[in-house]
């Protein structure tokens, strides 16, 4: 009997404690609807990293492409926030494999609180019969995860096979959750009774291989600096583009080299100071340049 009291009073208190393990993770996942010709397409995305007013979102690529063409508009909505969703724009990068796409939010007007990055993905050291939680967006029941509990029923290399007692449209891109809701993994199938979710360890690897910064980790640790290489990375060679992480823009690489510096000839623009040109003009080092000029956003 003693056993069986003591049993109860660690469920009492732990039943709370995970009710609010769940609700802090919900600021980590967007609800989004995708728009085709008309046709509203519901799904979820975990939030990865937050930079100079910009959410990074990864999400299915089968929710945000049909027949690979883009949605008339991505509307999503956040946690924190009530009222009307806003727009995200779908970035360049996906991966047909891992199903796999990538949004980004202007939240400059969105008043974004602190994030509970640090400490929430784990390794997948996950078992058969583990419990697990999706959540995510069906039947435009946002931050929905059912009361119980789905079990694990196998690991395929980087994919979480589970035993989904309720999934439906809706779930794909959002979060798979251990017991103690950690982040395990992204769900891509959400009309079958076997759930899939690709782990989130494989997901961060393809993120940081697009050269996205991920705050979403499993230590709490600084953000690393601001800053692009201040000398040519291997295998780099003139005229290659790369995407800042940081503010999401195109540079181009700039080798070391000579250059006639000043007015090209016939040039009716130039200043006094630019005439004549000065060849020979030596670069020591290569640098990223920006391909464009500086948007205000950047």
């Amino acid at each position: 009997m003693r056993s069986l009291g003591l049993f109860l009073l660690i469920a009492a208190f732990a039943s709370p404690l995970l009710a609010q393990e769940e609700e802090r993770v919900k600021p980590l996942l967007v609800m989004l609807t995708a728009e085709f010709d008309g046709e509203k397409k519901p799904g979820a995305g975990i939030i990865f990293a937050h930079r100079n007013n910009r959410l990074y979102v990864a999400t299915s690529l089968h929710v945000v492409r049909q027949n690979a063409k883009a949605p008339d508009k991505i509307l999503t909505r956040v946690h924190w926030l009530t009222g009307e969703p806003f727009a995200a724009k779908l970035a360049e990068h996906s991966d047909a494999g891992l199903d796999l796409a990538v949004l980004i939010v202007d939240s400059s007007s969105l008043n974004v609180p602190k994030l509970p990055f640090e400490g929430m993905a784990r390794e997948t050291g996950l078992k058969r019969r583990d419990d697990v939680f999706p959540m995510g967006f069906p039947d435009n029941e946002p931050w929905y995860s059912p009361p119980d509990s789905d079990k694990v029923d196998r690991i395929e290399g980087d994919a979480i096979r589970f035993q989904a007692k309720n999934m439906r449209g809706g779930y794909s891109g959002g979060g798979l959750f251990d017991a103690q809701w950690r982040l395990l993994g992204m769900l891509r199938e959400d009309s079958t009774l076997n759930g899939r979710a690709t782990s989130w360890d494989r997901i961060e690897r393809q993120l940081r291989a697009w050269n996205y910064a991920v705050d979403l980790g499993r230590e709490s640790t600084p953000r690393p600096p601001i800053y692009l290489p201040p000398t040519k990375p291997a295998a780099q060679s003139a005229g290659d583009l790369r995407m800042n992480r940081d503010d999401g823009q195109p540079y181009v690489w700039i080798p070391p080299g000579e250059f006639t510096m000043g007015c090209s000839p016939g040039d009716t623009d130039c200043r006094d100071s630019e005439k004549p040109p000065v060849p020979g003009v030596r670069i020591t080092k290569g640098f990223w340049m920006s391909q464009t000029e500086v948007t205000v956003d950047a």
